[in-house]
């Protein structure tokens, strides 16, 4: 059985992980007002290291439109 992350309860299907709308809404809230932050400030390291991991496709053959 899991909890819900706000009350501790057990979760509903319907709201899952939530036990509740009020604890759902609870959770957007806390969100919302940023009470839920990283662990530190991103720096431009971040979205190299991000923009690395995305692999890319390679080009088919392909005609060129005229």
């Amino acid at each position: 059985m899991t909890q819900c992350p706000i009350c501790k309860t057990a979760t509903v299907h319907e709201f899952r992980p939530f036990c509740s709308k009020l604890c759902k809404d609870k959770d957007l809230i806390n969100w919302a007002s940023g009470a839920y932050v990283s662990s530190r400030p991103l720096d431009e390291n971040d979205l190299e290291n991000l923009y690395e991991e995305i692999p890319i496709p390679p080009l088919g053959n392909h005609k060129e439109i005229e």
